[in-house]
C-alpha cells in the first residue's frame, strides 16, 4: 500500500514504470497522487477494470487531462478526491461504492463540463467547478446523494437512480428524476423527463421545474422560489404547502391535489407573467 506519483515525464501511458515515481505502476492499495508539480497528461491504457485504488487525489494546480471521453480511467476507488484544473473522465464501475469529492475545476464554459463522472456513486459533494454526469450515450450512472455549496453540475437521463439532493448554492441541471431535495440558495433547473418524485422543500434559491409528471410534496419556506411556468408541459403537485417565498405556475396545466394551510400567513397574489 504505496502512496505514487503520476510524473508522466516518458508518455501519457500508465503501465510505462518509468511514468511513475520510483518507476513503479500502481496496483491494488495504493494511492494514486497527481501533483502540480508534474501537470502531464494521462490518457492511455488507463482502464484499470476492477483493481480496488485505496485513493485519487488531484491535487489543486495540476492542469492536464486524465482519462478521455472514449477511455475514462476506471478502477474500483475507495476514495476520490479533484481539485485541478485540467479535463478528467472518471469510471467508478458498478459497485465501487465511493464518495467523490470536487473542490475546484475549470469553469462551466460554452456548455461544456471539465469534470466527466459515471459509475455507482454513493454521495457525491461539489464545493465547485463544473461536473457532469454519465455524459456518454453509452454512459450510466446511480446517485444516492449529492451535496452542492458551489459550480455547475450536470446529471443526465442516464442516471438511473438519484436518490437525494442537498443544494447550498451553485447551480445543478438534472434530466434524471430526483427523490428528496432540500434547496437552501442556488438554482436548481430539471428538465422535460425529470420531476422530483417524494419531496422538494425550498428555503432560499430558486427551483424551475420544467418536468411533466407528478410532485408528491412542495414546500415552499422563507425565500424560496418555485417555478413551474418554464414550459406548457402537465404536472401533479400531490401536496403543496407554501409558507413564504414565491410560487410560480399556470393553472390551466398544472393540478394541485392539495392545497395545504400554511403555518403563517402568507400573501399570494395573481401574477400577469
Amino acid at each position: 500500500m504505496a502512496t505514487i506519483t503520476w510524473q508522466g515525464t516518458t508518455s501519457a501511458d500508465f503501465n510505462t514504470t518509468s511514468n511513475w515515481e520510483g518507476d513503479v505502476a500502481p496496483g491494488a492499495g495504493d494511492t494514486i497522487i497527481f501533483s502540480p508539480n508534474y501537470s502531464n497528461p494521462l490518457t492511455a491504457n488507463v482502464d484499470l477494470g476492477t483493481t480496488a485504488i485505496s485513493e485519487v487525489v488531484v491535487e489543486a494546480g495540476y492542469t492536464a487531462d486524465i482519462g478521455s471521453e472514449s477511455l475514462p480511467l476506471k478502477a474500483t476507488f475507495s476514495k476520490f478526491r479533484y481539485s485541478g484544473s485540467g479535463n478528467i473522465w472518471v469510471d467508478f464501475g458498478t459497485s465501487s461504492g465511493v464518495d467523490p469529492v470536487v473542490t475546484h475545476s475549470l469553469p462551466f464554459q460554452a456548455g461544456e463540463y471539465a469534470v466527466h463522472l459515471q459509475g455507482d456513486i454513493d454521495n457525491l459533494t461539489v464545493s465547485g467547478g463544473s461536473v457532469i454526469i454519465a455524459e456518454n450515450q453509452s454512459a450510466a450512472a446511480t446517485i444516492a446523494s449529492l451535496h452542492m455549496s458551489a459550480g455547475r453540475v450536470k446529471v443526465s437521463s442516464r442516471a438511473t437512480t438519484f436518490t437525494s439532493l442537498t443544494l447550498t448554492g451553485g447551480r445543478i441541471d438534472t434530466d434524471a428524476t430526483v427523490g428528496t431535495v432540500r434547496l437552501m440558495n442556488g438554482t436548481l433547473v430539471t428538465g422535460e423527463t425529470a420531476v422530483v418524485s417524494t419531496s422538494l422543500k425550498t428555503y432560499g434559491g430558486q427551483a424551475v421545474l420544467n418536468g411533466a409528471g407528478t410532485y408528491t410534496l412542495v414546500q415552499v419556506e422563507e425565500n424560496g422560489i418555485v417555478n413551474f411556468t418554464g414550459n406548457g408541459s402537465a404536472k401533479t403537485v400531490t401536496t403543496m404547502k407554501q409558507n413564504g417565498g414565491a410560487l410560480y405556475y399556470d393553472p390551466e396545466v398544472i393540478t394541485i391535489t392539495t392545497d395545504t394551510a400554511p403555518d403563517r400567513v402568507v400573501l399570494r397574489t395573481i401574477s400577469n407573467v
